[in-house]
């Protein structure tokens, strides 16, 4: 028999609320230079924008794909307090996407642009680069959900919203700044730096975290 008890429900809205805005402004800061583009810029830029920036959007995603395996494996971690093999295990899925990365980077300079050509009949030559700088902070958006699925099983939720309200406003100033200066280009090294901050900040707490557990179980 099923009966509702207000104060639990109280207590488990009060904890996932925070996981509740963050997960809202993960898609913001993925979108972020698109947002900011469609009011400094005419529509053939988003255009061009969306179009690079879409295989980056799938490459984050497979970084949820590779990662989801092992969540049920690192609770039981975390609750078994074995904090080493915890750390072990992500720091082994962590490697294996970056140098899955790199293996996808080597594909997107020699044939993304072609394919992208010939897929959206569109000359995108001139913005290879871009191309290549979005490629890489796609590598770091997905380290940084990694990370953030492993700060979640350690119930760091609401320190997790603090870094993404500070990713989300960094990327909205830099975003107006670069894009308005240097156009396409800008909006991929905004992307970058907001990806790169992003991840430096989330991997600080993760590292933080764990070797206080660490040290807490000797």
């Amino acid at each position: 028999k099923f009966t509702f008890v207000l104060d639990k429900s109280i207590s488990l809205f009060k904890i996932a609320f925070p996981v509740f805005i963050f997960s809202f402004l993960t898609i913001y800061l993925n979108n972020c230079q698109k947002y900011v583009m469609e009011y400094i810029l005419d529509e053939k830029y988003q255009t061009v924008l969306g179009i690079i920036i879409m295989p980056a959007t799938m490459l984050s995603l497979c970084g949820q794909y590779l990662i989801n395996p092992y969540i049920n494996e690192l609770s039981c971690d975390y609750y078994n307090k074995e904090y080493e093999k915890f750390k072990k295990t992500v720091y082994k899925i962590g490697l294996g996407f970056f140098l899955l990365g790199i293996i996808i980077l080597i594909l997107a300079f020699l044939l993304g642009i072609p394919i992208l050509n010939i897929v959206y009949s569109i000359d995108l030559n001139s913005y290879k680069n871009a191309f290549l700088i979005i490629i890489v902070g796609a590598i770091l958006y997905a380290l940084g959900n990694i990370i953030s699925n492993c700060l979640t099983i350690l119930r760091k939720n609401k320190e997790q919203l603090y870094i993404y309200i500070i990713s989300s406003i960094f990327s909205t100033i830099i975003s107006c700044f670069l894009i308005q200066k240097y156009e396409i280009e800008g909006a991929s090294y905004a992307y970058i730096i907001t990806m790169l901050v992003h991840f430096l900040l989330s991997y600080i707490l993760l590292k933080t975290c764990l070797n206080k557990k660490i040290r807490s179980s000797l």
